[in-house]
């Protein structure tokens, strides 16, 4: 793998309909070949963080061909689901697509995104 011989970091799109194998990043940590420095390997993934998973699901915008939902839920939704899709993919960083329908709504739902990743 190019990005592990020359010591790069190396990310991933978690949210495209073609669905990666969740060992990829492990072979990437694997492989790595840099000694003085940790690999740095973050996963992409996408949804909407509401107070409630019952407003996540009911202002979640229309379903998009090219993009898949990785969740949709309340703060205990997210707090869980990010944490066993790190650990699925071996990710060192996590990177998100917020699919809010609105500006007022994604500020919001990255606000509790904050909470959530402050509190993982």
């Amino acid at each position: 793998m190019l990005a592990t011989s020359l010591s790069a970091g190396f990310a991933i799109n978690g949210f495209l309909p073609a669905k990666p194998q969740a060992n990829i990043l492990q072979f990437y940590e694997r492989e790595w070949r840099s000694s003085d420095c940790m690999p740095s390997a973050i996963l992409a993934i996408s949804g909407l963080v509401c107070e409630t998973r019952e407003e996540a699901l009911d202002l979640i915008a229309d379903e998009n061909p090219f993009i898949t939902i990785n969740f949709v839920g309340g703060l205990d939704d997210c707090r869980r689901r990010i944490v066993t899709i790190a650990k699925r993919f071996y990710a060192s960083e996590l990177m998100f697509l917020d699919l809010s329908p609105t500006h007022k709504v994604k500020l919001r739902s990255l606000e509790l995104l904050a909470r959530v990743a402050l509190s993982v």
